[in-house]
């Protein structure tokens, strides 16, 4: 290993002006990659924080999906991840466009569920 390159690499981790995502991406190696040399190195980074978000009423999170169409931007909504938007929608039996990797039947109970959670829709 090339030892400057070693020492300037510790010194963006250490200085911290820079993420770690932008240095791995310099370097042509995942974020991951990057930490398993800095832990191999053993150097201290910052990890990333993440912040508890509360999962909204079913009905505002179905509003928001039939809005913005993508769990991406329902996420930015929310200021949560893509993953929680995903498993809140999964808890909350709501159906997405992701569907179709489940069996017909598997499809139907899931959105007989989600009909029975409905309410006070108008029709």
């Amino acid at each position: 290993m090339n030892e400057e390159l070693k020492q300037k690499i510790i010194k963006l981790v250490q200085e911290g002006q820079i993420p770690l995502k932008q240095i791995a991406e310099k370097l042509f190696i995942s974020e991951y990659q990057l930490k398993i040399l800095l832990k191999n190195w053993n150097v201290n980074f910052k990890k990333r924080e993440y912040r508890r978000v509360p999962m909204p009423m079913r009905e505002e999170l179905m509003l928001s999906y039939q809005k913005h169409q993508t769990t991406e931007k329902v996420a930015k909504e929310f200021g949560a991840s893509i993953n929680t938007i995903n498993n809140w929608m999964k808890k909350l039996n709501i159906p997405t466009r992701k569907m179709r990797k489940m069996t017909e039947l598997d499809k139907v109970n899931f959105l007989e569920k989600h009909l029975d959670a409905l309410k006070d829709i108008g029709l």
